[in-house]
């Protein structure tokens, strides 16, 4: 009888699981002697992209035609290199291309105790130093030398660097590969741990392994393509393995009765995200286009007046916007919205308020309306705006996905896009409250699109007119209520009779009471133009703002210069998702993509299309129900194929997007566009400071709570108290509305 598949005899129990661990032991050997031998042997290329984050206090790049790669960077009295460690234990070289602009020239190395110093020759030469033995820490140098001027150039400069390498002496020991184990980058550990990461979310043994191989093998292929960021490749690695990781053991440790199976458990889980998140990286300020937003309010509560000039000179104030020109009404230009000026009102009064309170029980606060009591409390709006979009997108995502995937989406809404900066880092712009506006605007018109009616349009009406009160340009979701209003007067064309009259008369009123209402709620919008610029209609940004010759998409999308992938992953990833909509409704996924596709082409569209020097596409964030409906439909589509698939995806955007925040706020990253635009994008993800770990703490000190807990007075706790106050009851309206 011929022998059938399943009459295979298979390997016993403890053969398969030995080969399971003598794989796991050839993984580790493999990763530790992978990563001795990228320790043994760097290269840097200076004054090229790749350089990024090695250097401090040096000049910049710059092209020169006395080297062979055409490239330098020029010292400074003592510039400071941070390289790789060679390996544990073992003694290595340091080789440096140095140009010297004159003879005899003497620069001396110093790493930690141990220094070196040598005679330069004029012109581009080659030099080798001894390291000291390598302890494991990072490798920092300090080239100090004497500084001159040539010739027109008011730059002091000491030596052009052109290329650093480190090349070790000798092979590696059992002893030195056992150290690497618990060396950073930790790859031989990252690839241990990913086996037990896949078979702790289930994954069979087979792919387990499969998997762990071929990551391997992609690291190998990589360090022969790029061998420059292979480190920096193993560390980021090592880094997705272990946030991985935790998510698996958090999900398999957590209650079922936890997860957010309910609206109610859902709500309390976006609640807990709001307020960690905000707890954590709130920091009021007002500072670049928050300004001109702010000193609406400041100016008219303060100083009874729309004069601005004053307002733009406070220095508390963070680089402000460079406007200055006079309006033909004689005031100071603000080309910005009053919207957000108007929903920070009450809390502007309460702190102005409680500022007058305080005084006169000696309180060393000024009632100018820009001290720090004033900004804590009134930019508090902004977060509390974080989470009513958080809340609205989740009503919006529960129409088409259930309770757990619509909860993902809302919490990685704010951790994983820009919704978070705008929230709490930089709250004085706009885009929270857009954000929020535009939510409602789209969960309003879901409403209306299935059921019209005149209540539907009124109140949606009243919401497109909070957007244009808040972001006028926000004014592109008018193309969903189009769609339906065409759609409507089809259907009633093609009626006979009183019939047709009847749907004909409700669809006009139902557009024209929409009109209306929005016309009155933007009707302060209106007003302050009129007093400022003479007119009611403007275009505070004046002609041009907008032409096809400035087209950016890709850049929109790809570019190191605030592009959606390298920046905030999860906004992209959400967009591309919006086309799952597709099955659960054809008609809501036209109109849906068309707005999103012509708001995305307006934006690329404009000379400032990146933003300027703020946090990512900034404006963007105003696609917040797209992105978080997109989401939303992968995570529901992911979850088929295992429960932990959209926990992951959720877990790596949010990290990557958290750090890239800690990377723009310490300066690791600069803020200057052209900066930006001219950084090459593999260095945007495999620099010496993409994944900064060692400063989060860092981060995380620089926020309002922590300050006001270790540094504060007594007026500073009652300050802080205020606001926590403030932002329970805030917070607790906001859920009570939602449920």
């Amino acid at each position: 009888m011929p022998l059938r598949l399943r009459d295979t005899p298979r390997l016993p129990q403890r053969a398969r699981w030995m080969g399971t661990l003598l794989f796991c032991a050839l993984a580790l050997a493999s990763g530790a002697f992978w990563q001795w031998q990228a320790r043994a042997a760097q290269h840097l290329d200076v004054g090229s992209g790749n350089d990024e984050g090695y250097f401090a206090v040096v000049h910049d790049r710059e092209q020169s035609s006395a080297t062979p790669d055409g490239t330098i960077r020029w010292t400074q009295a003592q510039t400071e290199a941070r390289l790789w460690s060679p390996p544990i234990g073992s003694t290595a070289q340091l080789i440096i291309d140095i140009f010297s602009p004159q003879e005899q020239q003497t620069l001396e190395i110093r790493s930690g105790l141990a220094r070196a110093t040598m005679q330069l020759h004029y012109g581009l030469h080659r030099y080798a130093v001894v390291l000291p033995v390598a302890s494991g820490a990072d490798l920092e140098l300090v080239f100090a030398t004497t500084t001159s001027k040539f010739g027109d150039d008011p730059r002091q400069l000491g030596v052009a660097l052109d290329r650093i390498s480190i090349v070790t002496l000798g092979g590696p020991t059992p002893w030195s590969l056992l150290g690497e184990l618990a060396r950073p980058p930790l790859l031989p550990l990252a690839l241990g741990l990913l086996m037990f990461t896949l078979a702790l979310g289930g994954a069979a043994r087979w792919l387990s392994l499969a998997t762990t191989l071929g990551v391997a093998l992609l690291l190998a292929v990589c360090a022969i393509w790029q061998p420059m960021v292979q480190l920096q490749l193993a560390l980021a690695c090592a880094v997705a393995v272990a946030i991985l990781a935790l998510t698996a053991i958090a999900f398999r440790l957590l209650p079922r009765t936890c997860l957010p199976r309910t609206d109610q458990s859902a709500r309390r889980w976006i609640f807990v995200a709001w307020a960690v998140a905000i707890a954590a990286a709130y920091t009021p300020v007002v500072s670049s286009d928050g300004i001109g937003y702010y000193v609406y309010l400041r100016s008219l509560v303060i100083d009874g007046d729309l004069q601005f000039a004053n307002d733009y000179a406070i220095p508390s104030f963070l680089r402000a916007p460079v406007i200055g020109s006079i309006t033909p009404t004689g005031y100071e230009e603000n080309p910005f919205a009053v919207g957000s000026a108007i929903l920070w009102s009450p809390l502007f009064l309460i702190a102005h308020g409680l500022i007058l309170v305080g005084r006169s029980f000696g309180l060393p606060w000024a009632a100018d309306g820009a001290g720090t009591p004033y900004v804590a409390i009134t930019l508090l709006g902004s977060a509390l705006a974080g989470l009513a979009t958080m809340l609205i997108c989740y009503r919006i995502c529960r129409r088409f996905v259930g309770a757990p995937a619509a909860a993902l989406a809302a919490i990685t809404l704010l951790t994983g896009t820009n919704l978070l900066y705008y929230a709490a880092r930089d709250p004085s712009f706009s885009h929270a409250f857009a954000a929020a506006a535009v939510a409602l605007f789209v969960l309003l018109w879901l409403r209306l699109d299935a059921a019209p009616s005149g209540r539907g349009w009124a109140a949606l009406g009243i919401a497109a007119g909070l957007v244009a009160l808040i972001y006028w340009v926000g004014a592109f979701v008018l193309l969903l209520p189009a769609c339906t209003a065409a759609r409507e007067l089809v259907f009633a064309l093609r009626q006979q009779g009183t019939a047709r009259w009847r749907q004909l008369r409700a669809l006009g009123a139902g557009t024209l009471g929409a009109a209306a209402l929005a016309l009155l709620v933007f009707s302060p919008q209106l007003l302050a133009w009129f007093i400022l610029f003479g007119s009611p209609l403007t275009v505070p940004q004046g002609s041009g703002f907008i032409s096809p010759r400035f087209f950016h998409g890709l850049d929109v999308l790809f570019s190191p210069l605030h592009g959606l992938l390298p920046w905030t992953p999860a906004m992209l990833v959400g967009m591309a998702g919006i086309a799952l909509l597709a099955r659960h409704g054809r008609w809501q996924f036209a109109c849906l993509t068309t707005c999103m596709l012509i708001y995305l082409c307006y934006n690329a569209s404009i000379p400032d299309w990146h933003g300027s020097g703020a946090f990512g596409m900034r404006r963007l964030s105003l696609l917040a129900p797209w992105i978080a409906l997109g989401l939303a439909l992968l995570y529901d589509w992911l979850r088929r194929w295992g429960a932990l698939l959209p926990l992951g995806l959720a877990a790596l955007t949010s990290a990557w997007m958290l750090l890239v925040v800690v990377r723009y706020d310490l300066y690791l990253l600069d803020h200057a566009p052209y900066s930006l635009m001219e950084l090459p994008t593999l260095v945007f993800y495999l620099g010496r400071t993409s994944l900064p770990l060692e400063g989060i703490v860092a981060w995380l000190s620089s926020g309002y709570l922590w300050n006001r807990l270790v540094y504060s007075s007594t007026a500073g706790i009652i300050e802080l108290a205020a606001v926590l106050v403030l932002a329970a009851l805030g917070s607790w309206a906001l859920l009570r509305q939602a449920g």
